[in-house]
């Protein structure tokens, strides 16, 4: 039998029990926010993403309505369509905060809502009736 010190996610052993407690609470902690942004934000996020994300969710929280567009936004292209020029406009800053992040954007997978979760808001559904 193991210690009750010893963690068997990290395979660590902690020298107290206070020790052991703060690490559980970072690690709840990181699964929560991880929770919420791929919630709120629809990106595909990982564990191994947290640190990453985390560096940019204060600009993420700006223009991930505006993801797409960011993604395929090129500065140097000389003729801009009228659309791509009101949507511009009406987002400039956030729209250039997320250009200082594109790189990073790009890499970000936009989670695909599955019919079954898209039910209209005025209708109730019933199974089994």
């Amino acid at each position: 039998m193991p210690s009750k010190l010893y963690d068997c996610r990290t395979e660590t052993y902690f020298n107290s029990k206070e020790e052991q407690l703060a690490e559980r609470k970072r690690r709840d902690n990181v699964s929560q926010k991880i929770r919420y942004w791929r919630k709120t934000y629809n990106y595909d996020l990982k564990k191994s993403d947290y640190d990453e994300f985390n560096k940019y969710v204060n600009i993420i929280k700006k223009v991930y309505k505006l993801h797409d567009f960011i993604i395929m936004y090129n500065e140097k292209k000389k003729s801009i369509s009228k659309d791509i020029m009101d949507t511009y406009g009406k987002h400039y800053e956030a729209i250039n905060k997320g250009l200082e992040i594109q790189a990073y954007l790009k890499t970000l997978k936009k989670i695909e809502p599955t019919p079954e979760e898209t039910v209209e808001k005025d209708k109730f559904v019933i199974d089994n009736w």
